[in-house]
């Protein structure tokens, strides 16, 4: 004999659907102060106010607000889809579909995501003002990271050339040289440089650059590439022909940039952001982790394993593929 007192899942579902309209009732209080907001767009059928378009920026960062808005175009289309959605929402509750349980549930569960994230920016506001409040506070720890990682704030020695790549075709190894042999040698003779890239390199490239690969460290090249590189000392002095694992290479010297340490002074801000950042992220790990520990929520496994079990077993399986397991 079924139990009085136990709750059918139609039951849950329509005092879900009681909270969600609750809620929803709600939200027109915000309701209540657009009504006193101008209309922008408006018909019988529905209206937008320029408290809803405040709203909708509200989401964007202040610059990407104005950006955004800038352009009419977007503007516009912005505001027409606002007055879309809300003149086909109110068809959707003449016609009784705020009133589905599952729908209902849908809405809450936007809402509460709203409302989490509302609830997170706010936490992120309020540590990161607390850190702006009182820096100094930080400075012994960004002093610790100025030292610990030294090697983030030496910049090593970067040299700027351009080459001119021939890749080993069909023909052979020993043809790719003598092509690219062939271009040093015209370079020798006068042929300026970034014509001769632009017209025989296989980097593509050299198209747009005329073969100026920019600075570079000795790292960010192939090895072979970085010996003959930086072994040349002056503006305009020609490598000799160096092969890399990219093909033959002729390579001609611009200039070169000394190796250098960052003060701490001039190190301070990025390191300081990267301390507000860590504190705002470890304040917002740690008022999640409280959601599960004060108290623990109980969690039905039971319940879960059924749900996956159903899940695995309506899946649809690849041809070829196995079935998952249980």
């Amino acid at each position: 004999m079924p139990n009085p007192t136990a709750s059918s899942p139609t039951d849950l579902f329509m005092a879900a659907a009681v909270a969600a309209a609750a809620l929803l009732a709600a939200l027109p209080g915000a309701a209540a102060a657009a009504d006193a907001s101008p209309p922008i767009v408006e018909s019988p059928r529905a209206v937008v106010t320029l408290a809803d378009y405040e709203a909708e920026m509200a989401k964007l960062p202040p610059a990407s607000s104005a950006m955004f808005s800038s352009s009419r175009v977007r503007l516009v289309q912005m505001l027409n889809n606002l007055y879309m959605n809300r003149a086909v929402a109110r068809d959707a509750r003449a016609e009784g579909m705020d009133r589905d349980p599952v729908l209902a549930l849908q809405i809450q569960i936007q809402v509460d995501k709203l409302l989490a994230q509302a609830r997170f920016d706010k936490l992120d506001r309020e540590t990161g003002a607390a850190f702006d409040a009182a820096p100094d506070k930080y400075l012994p720890r960004a002093r610790e990271v100025y030292v610990t990682q030294a090697d983030r704030f030496r910049a090593p020695e970067r040299v700027r050339v351009s080459h001119i790549l021939v890749k080993v075709g069909a023909d052979g190894d020993a043809a790719a040289k003598a092509r690219a042999e062939a271009l040093r040698a015209r370079a020798a003779a006068g042929t300026p440089f970034a014509d001769l890239a632009r017209e025989a390199s296989d980097d593509a490239s050299a198209k747009s650059n005329g073969g100026d690969i920019g600075l570079v460290a000795a790292k960010q090249v192939d090895p072979d590439f970085a010996a003959a590189a930086f072994a040349l000392r002056s503006p305009g002095e020609l490598s000799p022909v160096v092969k890399s694992a990219f093909g033959y290479h002729v390579i001609q010297f611009h200039e070169r940039v000394p190796a250098a340490v960052q003060s701490f002074d001039d190190a301070k801000p990025e390191i300081m952001a990267e301390i507000r950042k860590k504190l705002v992220d470890d304040a917002r790990s740690a008022y999640q982790e409280t959601m599960f520990k004060d108290p623990a929520p109980k969690t039905d496994e039971r319940l879960i394993e059924r749900i996956n079990a159903t899940a695995r077993a309506a899946a649809p399986v690849a041809e070829g593929q196995p079935r998952p397991k249980k």
